[in-house]
């Protein structure tokens, strides 16, 4: 490839007769230019021989004008006019890359099998006075005008409790080899298990799906590829992403009573540490009645084991690791240090005795109360509890991200709920090429378009208190982090003896013992892992 490279711009410069240096200044421009005409939702990528040489044709032509003009430049007499005759030539157009140009799939109707969610995500019949709902259309809208195509949505139950029952449709459907569907957007446990049906294709050999574009997370692909191929995906095309992501949220007004400042600002500067979240919500518990009840203050509020997670792949760990050749194994992560040292300081927030700073809770009402009560310092949440809860509060709040374990660590990161979209092309889709232009158009226009109005308008403006939580929220959104180990939940035990509901056990009890259920359940781990990596090549090679 650096060969052709090479070789590529010797041509170029041999009918240009332009230095090297010249060309690749003249391509850099270009590709400025493409990314500002698109907001930077897309980096030009030749995916094909017919684009790499449509783009050196350009060049060259580029080229010979560009040295034509020096000639003129050079040699043109002056004719008159104040200026030389070249310094007057005008360029009128240049032509950027676009991977849809030309596609039209001539009003062929696009069939979605999707999943029955609360998030806004999926079409619209008309423009409404809901700005999200109104910017989901309009980007289906320009998905179909784009592309030739008609959206066409199927709904069924498919959540955590009846996910199976769509995987049994979906299944049935692909193996029949009827055709029925395009695309699927699913529960993300339910695209686990139809990767282990062998019915979903790989996307990376997919014509149009480009994973190096922002609308996908960074860690998509190096985490959750196996064998090579990558069978699902989430990102912008879901807004539901958006609306799981975890975080937490800093009581402003308890802060200030309490003598706390500068939080969300250390935070911003990387400073934002396990250890610094223990230090501010040391000593805050409060009782006015003898109680240990939602009526209590607590230095830090968490509901539900899930929450643990934003501790767990926070502190840049992983329940699944995946080595640069594509191999997966039952991270060192669950059985080191860390993991453990994180484990003793969340149970000491916890559930050191009555007057423990933290306080756990899992039913609604008390959520309700106290997220909207004012009464603690810290709470863990995401998008969807920020959208019903904090914006009922009458205190003020500032957003922050998961904590570091350490200063040490580089990066923030971010786990997400399950609850959000992910995206797969059928095996037996009609036209895995036109499932690949729909999802990366509608995942390019979802980022620019979309989310923007989720991320810009309702979290950042609409429901966060200063600029802060502007710059906190992007942090957030860029450290979204795919585990496989998560994804393989199901696989790997589950809600039983699965890795992430054990090491969240371990949390979420005074007296959880993690290493013992580490030593019975490793081998058993390591198994089925291995058997579901099996399976899912296996597949692969059909």
């Amino acid at each position: 490839m650096q060969f052709k490279f090479q070789f590529v711009f010797q041509a170029i410069c041999s009918v240009s007769g332009l230095r090297i240096t010249e060309i690749a200044k003249g391509l850099s421009l270009l590709i400025k230019e493409r990314k500002l005409s698109l907001g930077e939702s897309r980096v030009p990528k030749m995916k094909t021989t017919l684009r790499i040489l449509s783009a050196v044709l350009a060049l060259i032509a580029c080229a010979s004008l560009l040295a034509s003009c020096g000639d003129t430049q050079n040699n043109t007499p002056e004719t008159g006019s104040d200026l030389p005759a070249a310094q007057t030539t005008v360029i009128e157009e240049t032509t950027v890359y676009d991977p849809f140009l030309g596609l039209n799939y001539a009003n062929t109707e696009f069939n979605y099998l999707a999943w029955e969610q609360t998030a806004p995500e999926y079409d619209y019949e008309e423009e409404s006075g809901d700005m999200i709902e109104s910017a989901i259309y309009r980007r289906n809208r320009y998905v179909e005008d784009k592309l030739g195509v008609k959206l066409s949505y199927s709904i069924l139950k498919g959540n955590s409790s009846t996910f199976q029952d769509f995987c049994k449709t979906a299944t049935t459907s692909i193996n029949s080899g009827s055709k029925a569907w395009d695309a699927l957007a699913c529960y993300t446990r339910a695209a686990s298990l139809l990767m282990m049906n062998g019915v979903l294709s790989d996307l990376l050999t997919t014509e149009y799906l480009d994973f190096e574009q922002p609308c996908w997370p960074k860690s998509l692909v190096n985490l959750n590829t196996i064998g090579g191929c990558l069978y699902f995906a989430s990102g912008d095309i879901a807004s539901s992403i958006l609306y799981q992501m975890q975080f937490m949220a800093l009581n402003n007004d308890l802060a200030k009573d309490l003598n706390i400042t500068g939080v969300q600002e250390k935070a911003l500067e990387g400073g934002w540490t396990l250890d610094y979240m223990l230090e501010i919500t040391k000593d805050v518990f409060a009782s006015t009645g003898g109680n240990r009840d939602y009526t209590c203050t607590y230095g830090y509020f968490i509901n539900g084991h899930t929450y643990f997670d934003t501790f767990y792949l926070g502190a840049g760990m992983n329940y699944v690791s995946v080595s640069n050749d594509g191999e997966a194994s039952v991270s060192e992560d669950l059985n080191s240090d860390k993991s453990y040292d994180i484990q003793d300081k969340l149970r000491k927030l916890l559930w050191s005795g009555a007057t423990a700073d933290g306080y756990y809770c899992t039913t609604s009402s008390e959520v309700s109360l106290m997220m909207t009560g004012g009464n603690c310092l810290l709470y863990s949440l995401d998008g969807s509890k920020l959208t019903t809860y904090l914006t009922q509060s009458d205190y003020g709040y500032s957003i922050l991200c998961a904590p570091k374990y350490s200063e040490d660590q580089e990066n923030y990161y971010t786990a997400v709920g399950f609850p959000h979209s992910m995206y797969c092309i059928p095996s037996d889709a009609e036209d895995k090429s036109m499932s690949s232009a729909v999802m990366e158009l509608m995942a390019e226009k979802g980022y620019s378009d979309v989310s923007t109005v989720i991320f810009d308008t309702a979290f950042k403006y609409r429901y966060s208190q200063g600029q802060g939580d502007s710059r906190m929220f992007d942090i957030i959104r860029s450290g979204i982090v795919f585990d496989l180990g998560r994804i393989l939940f199901d696989q790997m035990g589950g809600d039983g003896s699965g890795p992430v509901r054990q090491w969240r056990n371990a949390c979420t009890s005074a007296n959880g013992n993690f290493a013992a259920a580490y030593k019975g359940a490793y081998k058993t781990w390591k198994k089925t892992l291995d058997s579901s990596l099996e399976t899912i090549k296996s597949h692969a090679q059909k």
